[in-house]
């Protein structure tokens, strides 16, 4: 339902694109290939592992077919996000009288992407507030792809976005039928938490992925530790 409309306008600037990268197993990404941002989050390894397995020619492959509807025909990424969900609600409430309602924020979402997809490669939406208003009303341009968001948010530790598990919600196969192309799972990293659960969530979302036929894209993100130590952005 995404495909076959024109697109126009001038590329995005370049120093939005994300990075490919292959992530080895132990605390985030098994070897699975995800999208991330050129910023070191603590999550992400920053050297090669001996311990990861290599990838062949095969795999190189389908991998560039998997990721395929998420660039330009130039192989750039140019990814539109979005899929905030409280933290969107408090900006717009910090720029307008009155509470920002549900609706105001699935009207601001479905505005946003009818108006930039064309210039993005893929957009990402939520489930929550616009992702089926934006299949219906067919706000995506046609050659952008359309990325769901496959994560729960919770407010906790004082934090808008305090706890993220996957979303249950979510049917890959139904929303590969409808145009989606891939999935995304936010991942919160904590300096005093143990990875294994970080690590068993993220398996299980790429397992998830790989079962519908859908691309999976991992957003590492770096919290303050809980316990209230000292740590540093760049450790």
């Amino acid at each position: 339902p995404h495909r076959g409309r024109f697109r126009q306008g001038s590329p995005l600037r370049q120093h939005t694109r994300p990075q490919l990268r292959h992530f080895p197993a132990g605390d985030s990404t098994v070897g699975a290939a995800s999208l991330t941002t050129k910023k070191h989050c603590g999550m992400c390894p920053t050297t090669a592992s001996p311990e990861r397995t290599p990838v062949t020619a095969t795999a190189k492959d389908a991998l560039k077919l998997r990721l395929s509807p998420l660039r330009r025909p130039s192989g750039a990424f140019a990814m539109l996000a979005v899929d905030q969900r409280e933290a969107l609600r408090k900006m717009l409430a910090e720029h307008r009288p009155g509470p920002v309602s549900d609706a105001d924020l699935q009207d601001f979402k479905l505005t946003t992407t009818r108006i930039l997809s064309p210039q993005a490669s893929a957009v990402l939406i939520d489930r929550q507030f616009a992702l089926e208003a934006a299949i219906e009303h067919e706000v995506v341009a046609g050659l952008c792809g359309l990325i769901a968001s496959a994560d729960h948010f919770e407010t906790a530790h004082g934090e808008l976005v305090g706890e993220v598990t996957i979303d249950r919600l979510i049917d890959p196969d139904s929303l590969r039928e409808r145009g989606v192309v891939a999935l995304k799972l936010l991942v919160l990293y904590r300096p005093d938490q143990p990875a294994s659960e970080r690590t068993d969530m993220v398996r299980e979302f790429i397992h998830i992925c790989e079962e519908a036929g859908l691309a999976s894209i991992i957003e590492p993100v770096s919290r303050r530790p809980l316990n209230g130590g000292d740590w540093d952005w760049n450790e």
